[in-house]
């Protein structure tokens, strides 16, 4: 006779495939904590330059979030159907295509040094492909603020134009996310794990 699992811990594993289309390669997760809530991490990282053209396209940053899970099938397993939740990101960029260039927050430093911040809620739904698979469609709506400088290269250097100040509320988020469920159960000391 099998033994039964003293409970479960449901997560995910996700990859927003619109950030990787652009060339921003992400990664996140969210954990159930029952009662149909989750929280979650997302994580994008962009760092390419090609100096001898004044090319740079780096983007990096992170949200933390919360999701309400609610529906028909959310109630036969978690992390999938509707969810509405609320997330905090934070990031920064630096486009430049051989001409003007865009940086968020201040030259050098560290993420918190330079940091545009977005505060938003999202409304998605997530379709389960199979057993484990979904794909999670989402949108965010939002503020987000921050700080800019304009800049051109010249003779070797990059000259500062202007520092300007952002101030947006609207679409904040758009994601289409290939996702991975996870069921990790656990057994009693010294039973089998799956």
């Amino acid at each position: 006779m099998p033994e039964k699992p003293l409970g479960h811990i449901w997560f995910d594993l996700r990859s927003n495939l619109l950030y990787d289309a652009a060339l921003a390669p992400n990664i996140g997760f969210d954990i159930y904590l029952g009662n149909q809530l989750s929280a979650g991490f997302n994580w994008k990282y962009a760092w390419y330059r090609n100096d001898s053209r004044h090319i740079y396209w780096r983007d990096y940053g992170g949200d933390i979030n919360v999701k309400y899970w609610f529906g028909k099938l959310s109630e036969q397993k978690p992390l999938q159907g509707h969810h509405i939740g609320a997330y905090a990101q934070v990031f920064t960029y630096d486009f430049e295509f051989g001409g003007k260039g865009v940086m968020g927050g201040l030259p050098g430093g560290t993420l918190l040094d330079k940091y545009s911040l977005i505060v938003a809620a999202d409304y998605g739904y997530s379709i389960p492909l199979t057993e484990h698979y979904n794909i999670d469609l989402c949108l965010g709506l939002g503020y987000m603020r921050g700080e800019y400088r304009e800049y051109h290269p010249e003779d070797g250097c990059y000259v500062w134009d202007a520092t300007r100040r952002q101030q947006y509320f609207g679409l904040t988020k758009v994601e289409i996310s290939l996702v991975r469920v996870i069921d990790y159960r656990y057994f009693k000391k010294g039973g089998r794990k799956r």
